[in-house]
C-alpha cells in the first residue's frame, strides 16, 4: 500500500452522499524521511542553529500535504523569522536570569525565607511563561497558514490566556485533577473563539462536562497516585524531615539518608509509580479525544467540523513507537557493553593490544551515536506520521462553500516567531 492517502467520497467531485466533502492526505514517508536526513546533517553542519529552518521544512511538508476541497494547504512562515524571534527573546531573558541568580545568592545568604518564597515565584512564572509562549506561537503558525490565499489568525491576549490556564491548573491541584475537563474545554473556547480565517472568526460550543466521561478513567488513576503519595508522605513525614537534615549537612554520610529514601521511595511510593505509569496512556487518549471534541464543536461560519478519528489508534501508534525505542535502546546497550568489555580486555596487560582496544571503543561508541541521530526522526516517521495522516483522512467538512465569501483579513501579522517558545522549550505541537 502506498504511502499516499488521498480519500474522497462516492461521487467524482469528492463529495459524500450527505453532501460533505473529506480531507485528503498526499504525503509520503520516503520524502518525510529524506527531509529529516537533510535536516539533521545541516543541524550537525551548523551546530544546531539550522534547527529553525528545519522546522520551517517539515511545517511546509506537512501544510502542503492536506489538501481540502481541491487545494492544498500552505504554511508561509521562514526559518529566519523564527530565528531573528528566537535572538529577540534570548537578549531580553539572559539579563534578567543571570540578574536573578545573583539575587538568589544574596537571598540565600542573607535572607534565607525570603530566599524560598522567590524560587517559589521564580517557578510559578516560568510556568506561567510557557502557556504566554505556546499561545504567541499559535498565533505566529495560523498567521502563517494559507488556503485558497486566505490566512489564518489568533487573536486574544497571550497574557490573558497564561492567566486562565493559572487559574485551572491550580484548581486541578485542588481536585486532585478532576477539574482537568473544565480547565481543557475552556482553554479551548480561547483558543477556538479567537481564532479566524480572514475575516470570520471560529466558534466553539463545547464544555468541559461533555469532556468529563474522556477524563474519568485518567481521572480515578491521578486520584490514586496524588493520594497514595500524600499518605506516603503524611506517614512518613518525621524519617523525612530526619532525612531532609541530613542532607543538608555537609558533614552527614550521603550513603545513609540516600538507603533511606531508596528503602521509603521503594516501600510507600510504589501504587503511586504504578498509578502514574497507567496514566500516561490515558492520558495520552484523554488529549486526542479532547482534540477530537473540540474540532466537532467548533465551527466557521455555516461550515462544521466532523473528525473521526481513533483515540485510541494513535495511542497504539505511540505503544508501538515507544516499544520500538526500547527495543533499539536494549540492543545498543548490548553492543555497548559488549564493545566496552572487548575494549577494556585489549587493554588489560596481558593481551596489550592499543588498537584492538581503539577499534572496541568506536565500535561501542557507534551504536550510540546512531541511536541518538535517527530517535529525533523515529518520532516523526513511526508517530507524527501516522496521526497526522489518520486524523486528516477521517476529517469531513460540511457546507465548505459558504467559505467563498470569506475575504483576507487586515490586520497585521506578527514578524517574528515562538521566540520566547524556542527559548523556553515549549512543545508547539512536534515541530
Amino acid at each position: 500500500m502506498t504511502d499516499a492517502v488521498i480519500s474522497a467520497g462516492a461521487s467524482g467531485d469528492g463529495a459524500s452522499p450527505q453532501g460533505e466533502r473529506i480531507v485528503g492526505f498526499w504525503g509520503r514517508r520516503g520524502s518525510l524521511f529524506g527531509i529529516l536526513m537533510l535536516n539533521a546533517a545541516l543541524g550537525m553542519v551548523t551546530f544546531g542553529i539550522y534547527r529553525f529552518w528545519a522546522r520551517t521544512r517539515l511545517r511546509q511538508y506537512f501544510w502542503n500535504s492536506i489538501e481540502i476541497d481541491g487545494d492544498l494547504l500552505e504554511y508561509t512562515g521562514r526559518g529566519l523569522e523564527l530565528f531573528i524571534g528566537f535572538l529577540i527573546v534570548i537578549a531580553v531573558l539572559v539579563p534578567l536570569i543571570i540578574g536573578y541568580q545573583f539575587l538568589s545568592v544574596f537571598l540565600q545568604t542573607n535572607m534565607p525565607d525570603i530566599f524560598v518564597v522567590a524560587n517559589f515565584l521564580y517557578f510559578i512564572a516560568i510556568f506561567w511563561l510557557t502557556r504566554y509562549a505556546y499561545f504567541r506561537a499559535r498565533r505566529y503558525r495560523l498567521a502563517r497558514t494559507v488556503w485558497r490565499g486566505i490566512r489564518g489568525g489568533q487573536d486574544g491576549s497571550a497574557a490573558g490566556y497564561a492567566w486562565l490556564w493559572f487559574g485551572y491548573a491550580v484548581m486541578s491541584v485542588i481536585t486532585l485533577g478532576w477539574a482537568v475537563p473544565w480547565m481543557t474545554a475552556e482553554l479551548q473556547k480561547y483558543e477556538v473563539d479567537n481564532a479566524r480565517f480572514g475575516v470570520e472568526n471560529f466558534h466553539y460550543e463545547g464544555t468541559g462536562k461533555d469532556l468529563l466521561r474522556y477524563w474519568i478513567p485518567c481521572g480515578i488513576a491521578f486520584s490514586i497516585m496524588s493520594l497514595s503519595a500524600i499518605v506516603a508522605v503524611a506517614v512518613n513525614w518525621t524519617e523525612l524531615q530526619l532525612i531532609f537534615e541530613a542532607a543538608a549537612d555537609p558533614a552527614a554520610d550521603p550513603s545513609v539518608f540516600g538507603d533511606d529514601i531508596g528503602a521509603l521511595l521503594g516501600g510507600m511510593f510504589s501504587i503511586a509509580i504504578i498509578a502514574y505509569v497507567v496514566s500516561i496512556p490515558l492520558y495520552i487518549y484523554f488529549r486526542l479525544a479532547a482534540l477530537r471534541y473540540m474540532v466537532n464543536a467548533a465551527n466557521l461560519a455555516e461550515v462544521k467540523f466532523v473528525a473521526e478519528f481513533s483515540a485510541w489508534r494513535i495511542v497504539g501508534y505511540g505503544l508501538l513507537y515507544s516499544l520500538i525505542v526500547i527495543g533499539l535502546i536494549g540492543i545498543v546497550a548490548l553492543l555497548f557493553s559488549t564493545f566496552s568489555v572487548l575494549a577494556v580486555f585489549s587493554a588489560t596487560e596481558e593481551v596489550a593490544n592499543p588498537a584492538l582496544a581503539a577499534v572496541g571503543i568506536i565500535l561501542a561508541a557507534i551504536p550510540i551515536i546512531l541511536l541518538l541521530f535517527f530517535l529525533p526522526m523515529m518520532n516523526l516517521l513511526l508517530f507524527y506520521y501516522p496521526s497526522i495522516r489518520h486524523i486528516a483522512t477521517t476529517l469531513r467538512v460540511t457546507e465548505i462553500s459558504s467559505l467563498q465569501r470569506i475575504v483576507q483579513s487586515s490586520k497585521d501579522d506578527p514578524r517574528f516567531g515562538e521566540g520566547l517558545a524556542a527559548a523556553l522549550d515549549v512543545d508547539v505541537g512536534g515541530f
